[in-house]
């Protein structure tokens, strides 16, 4: 009996998905509401235009309309996770989580959950939990709850926190950590049967002096400590199937959570990446995975391999030119490359607020390049001239 599939999102970052159902003779549900692809309506089954971020919207559909599939999945983020979630173990899927593991993207119910399960020795309050700023911590870190790309993200010292916290300019809804040093790493973590398939040890690079992303690269230095960490994290939080995009902080005494994500495929751009890095097909191993098909374990194949971001920094919109772009690249860079560009088209707004707003990713593996190097060759060539 052909298998059929559910995509939580139909939006463009599912179109790969979707076109990899298709592409196994599965068939395709697709729901989404708001900015849904027409590739992947074109290509689904059956498609039924439902709010992906209320649980209850969605398993009302799925009742009333007499909806079965053997698995559900998602490339998608926000809302959606937790609606993921929460299809998972209702319908009883093989990635689906424990009830205590669906948090969504609250930073403050997330932070509760790193701590039951010593996932980090970051403090966090809320604004109305923090009465007394500690006197033995010099750094902060104020961030929406609730957000993503880095949006909203300010670092501040002991003192610019007393001051905000005495004029009520920190909104309610935002979340207060301690800030700690260290390496921080972007990491990909799929378990099958209880047992690590793949773990992308991603060290992320800063842009210039922000919060945005800057490079990606591999580094295998503190692999064996990771390892452990999410060897207890599996075992502690009951994972028994399932694929999480998770952000850690690393430093000399400790291994400290940042974010993490259960039970989605991660972004486009991440993905593309990892693909190369192991040379394994992200997609097709996570359908693999959300139909419980034994999954072959990943090794490294290109260590070398770094992605960088880059950005528009005139603060113009241009009209984008992607084969003088990439000739510029080719006649700067050694070896192949792999340009990837933002689909969102931010190029065509001069805006910059966020990691969304990068222009390309540039996947290489030229050790004489640098991020900034990169950025500058293209805002000074290309971007100020292309600027309208």
């Amino acid at each position: 009996m052909t298998k059929t599939i559910l995509s939580v999102g139909a939006g463009y970052p599912q179109e790969e998905f979707a076109d990899a159902i298709k592409a196994r003779g599965y068939n395709l549900i697709s729901i989404g509401k708001g900015k849904n692809s027409e590739h992947v309506i074109s290509v689904s089954d059956v498609f039924a235009e439902v709010d992906t971020h209320s649980f209850e919207e969605v398993d009302k559909w799925i009742s009333e309309n007499n909806i079965h599939f053997d698995a559900a999945g998602s490339f998608a983020g926000g809302g959606a996770i937790i609606t993921l979630q929460r299809i998972n173990k209702k319908y009883g899927m093989p990635t689906q989580v424990p009830d205590d593991l669906m948090v969504g993207m609250d930073k403050f119910s997330q932070a509760d959950l790193y701590e039951k399960y010593n996932l980090t020795s970051i403090k966090s309050w809320t604004v109305s939990e923090l009465k007394e700023v500690p006197e033995d911590i010099d750094e902060f870190v104020v961030k929406p709850a609730v957000g993503r790309g880095s949006v909203g993200v300010e670092f501040v010292s002991r003192d610019e926190l007393i001051t905000k916290l005495s004029q009520h300019s920190i909104p309610d809804d935002y979340i207060i950590q301690v800030f700690r040093r260290g390496v921080e790493f972007r990491m990909l973590l799929i378990v099958q049967r209880g047992q690590i398939k793949l773990l992308a040890p991603v060290k992320r690079r800063s842009f210039r002096d922000t919060s945005f992303l800057g490079r990606l690269s591999c580094s295998t230095e503190e692999l064996p400590r990771i390892e452990k960490y999410c060897e207890k994290m599996i075992s502690d939080m009951n994972i028994e199937n399932g694929i999480i995009k998770f952000d850690i902080l690393v430093s000399n005494l400790h291994i400290d959570m940042i974010e993490m994500d259960i039970s989605v495929g991660g972004g486009i751009y991440f993905k593309r990446y990892i693909e190369k890095l192991f040379e394994w097909d992200i997609i097709n191993k996570y359908i693999d995975l959300i139909l419980d098909e034994p999954l072959d374990e990943a090794h490294i194949a290109n260590p070398n391999l770094v992605m960088d971001y880059v950005y528009n920094e005139t603060g113009k919109p241009f009209v984008m030119d992607a084969n003088k772009l990439e000739a510029t690249l080719k006649s700067y860079i050694k070896g192949d490359i792999k340009v990837v560009y933002n689909k969102f088209e931010p190029w065509k707004t001069g805006k910059m607020g966020s990691n969304a707003d990068f222009i390309c990713t540039i996947i290489h593996d030229d050790a004489n390049v640098t991020n900034e190097a990169l950025n500058d060759l293209l805002n000074q060539q290309l971007f100020e001239k292309w600027a309208k």
